[in-house]
């Protein structure tokens, strides 16, 4: 993960700017594993971005597996309160409810939903605020798939259109 966030923001970044015109306002966003990854880069570029999107994030990387390495949501929380919006969602469902902590049980069966969930509980608990700098949407039932992503998009969209049109 940080030799793709490096060669973002060191090479395709900085390869953008040079050939367009663009705005100072920056975004990152994706779906799955990509809006897993868009989280680190913002991470390790906090000052880089001003919006960062996960649509049904797998933020449980990190644990899958039997595996003990950081997750997402732990690098955020020591990390503390940053600069930039953060915008989160998932389909499915609660089903039988969430453990707590980083929802090992959840995964693409429920969309992502209970670690998306203590992702942005713990982003609020941090000092992000709902609907200023962090951004939530839930889509009961909705599958992880493209066409569900698809379907919903707009909405971190227009959050990073609205930033943009303001610089």
């Amino acid at each position: 993960g940080r030799l793709y966030a490096d060669f973002i923001e060191k090479d395709v970044r900085p390869f953008i700017e040079s050939r367009f015109k663009t705005k100072p306002v920056r975004g990152l966003m994706g779906s799955s594993l990509g809006g897993l990854i868009s989280l680190y880069v913002a991470h390790l570029y906090p000052d880089s971005y001003s919006f960062v999107g996960s649509l049904s994030g797998t933020l449980v990387w990190g644990r899958l597996g039997g595996l003990n390495q950081i997750t997402m949501q732990e690098l955020y929380v020591q990390a503390g309160h940053r600069a930039f919006i953060i915008y989160a969602d998932s389909g499915g469902g609660p089903g039988s409810g969430c453990s707590t902590g980083d929802a090992l049980t959840d995964e693409n069966d429920r969309d992502n939903y209970c670690s998306n969930i203590a992702f942005v509980e713990a982003m609020n608990k941090l000092g992000y605020v709902f609907e200023k700098d962090l951004y939530h949407w839930y889509e009961k039932d909705a599958p992880h798939n493209e066409a569900a992503w698809a379907a919903r998009v707009f909405r971190p969209l227009e959050i990073f259109a609205g930033l943009a049109a303001k610089n």
